[in-house]
């Protein structure tokens, strides 16, 4: 998805993106969720790092994918952010939430922009615990066939 919404690239005259291109960060105050999760996407860093700020500050397991595919991001307080939301999220409460998002924690593996060791040995330890049982169970019924591998 981050990819596909890079592809929009500025250089690329559109006047469907005039407005996508014109956001700032004091917009944030006047934007529903949605749009928050939309801007974790956006070309601009400053943007991205607000909106992560944003993300942030949500906990009901729907910011999870967004946090977790700005882990990689190309802009150090972008990514140094979402680590710190995604390891405040490493507990049981969101283990059927990591479940849902497995498939991104395990491409984290083979990102090397920097280590995600420590989240991905995190997110699988907390998967291993008792809490985190029937999680797991219920990925079996994913509709995603490494969620159902990885937890099995």
């Amino acid at each position: 998805m981050d990819e596909n919404i890079r592809s929009l690239s500025s250089y690329l005259p559109s006047s469907r993106l005039v407005a996508w291109y014109k956001i700032k960060t004091s917009d944030f105050k006047k934007v529903d969720r949605v749009l928050v999760y939309l801007c974790s996407l956006h070309p601009s860093g400053y943007i991205r790092e607000k909106a992560v700020e944003e993300l942030s500050q949500i906990k009901d397991g729907q910011e999870l994918l967004y946090l977790l595919i700005r882990l990689n991001d190309w802009v150090g307080p972008v990514r140094a952010q979402s680590r710190l939301a995604v390891d405040e999220r490493i507990n049981s409460e969101y283990a059927s939430k990591f479940i849902n998002n497995l498939p991104l924690v395990i491409r984290l593996r083979s990102r090397n922009r920097v280590s995600h060791h420590h989240i991905v040995e995190s997110v699988f330890g907390l998967l291993n615990l008792e809490e985190s049982f029937q999680a797991v169970m219920n990925g079996l019924e994913s509709s995603t066939f490494i969620t159902k591998r990885m937890c099995y």
